[in-house]
Order: structure tokens, then C-alpha cells, then sequence
């Protein structure tokens, strides 16, 4: 059995450099592939399965930032650039979504002060990276 993972970190590359994102607050991974049961006539039950295809749904709450944000993420769903982006679990696995472009950014904010955007994103690929070596 492994250790369970506490920390992980988000690497962006696009036009505006490549680097750690340090405003997130929350994320979301989801496949967008699904895998059906077929029907057959005289067949009660299930007759098979069909993999559907589809890319990735990334979703993130990040802290919305005055003037020069960390990232501009309205400025590339508006450039509709396409960038990368890598998930490292500290000490586990590695993996990149590939051809990612940004599909929505939300406000929202309470009387507490909290203000966020909702950030979603859709990906084209992922693709195991090897970890990083620990020494």
C-alpha cells in the first residue's frame, strides 16, 4: 500500500509562460468518455459493451486577482488558445491534458468577501508523464 497524497501542484504552459499556478483553489478532472451496455433483440440482459470517445473536463475555483492576474484566463477563452497543462501528485503519479482551451469563466461572490471565478476547461488528450525523480 502507498502513502496517501496530500499535495499536488498544476503546471501551466502557454504564450504566457510556463509555470506553477498558486491561485487555485479547487479543481476537477473528468473524463468525458463513457462506456454503455447494448441491447440486442432476445437478449434480456445486456448484450455488450461500446466505449464512447470524448476528451477532458477540467474545472477550477481560483481566487480572482485585480489587475495583473496570475493568469487571464477571460483573455484566452477570448484568443481561444490552446495550452497544456500538467498534474504532479507530490511523490506519485504525473499526467498532461494536452490541446486545452478555455470553455467558460464564472464569477461568483458572497457577502464575506469571497470572491471567485469558475473556470472550465476542455482538453483533447492526457498523457502519463513519467514522475519526476526524488533524490
Amino acid at each position: 500500500m502507498g502513502d496517501f497524497v496530500s499535495q499536488a501542484r498544476i503546471n501551466i504552459n502557454y504564450s504566457g509562460g510556463n509555470f506553477q499556478l498558486r491561485r487555485v483553489k479547487s479543481y476537477d478532472v473528468n473524463q468525458q468518455q463513457d462506456l454503455e451496455v447494448l441491447k440486442a433483440v432476445g437478449v434480456e440482459e445486456g448484450a455488450g459493451f461500446r466505449d464512447s470517445t470524448g476528451g477532458y473536463e477540467i474545472t477550477f475555483e481560483v481566487y480572482r486577482e485585480t489587475l495583473n492576474p496570475e493568469v487571464n484566463w477571460r483573455k484566452l477563452r477570448k484568443t481561444k488558445e490552446r495550452f497544456s497543462l500538467t498534474f504532479q501528485d507530490v511523490g506519485g503519479t504525473r499526467e498532461q491534458y494536452q490541446g486545452v482551451r478555455v470553455a467558460n469563466v464564472a464569477r461568483k461572490g458572497d457577502d464575506s468577501g469571497s470572491h471567485m471565478d469558475t473556470v472550465k476547461l476542455l482538453a483533447l488528450a492526457r498523457v502519463d508523464m513519467p514522475s519526476p525523480q526524488t533524490t
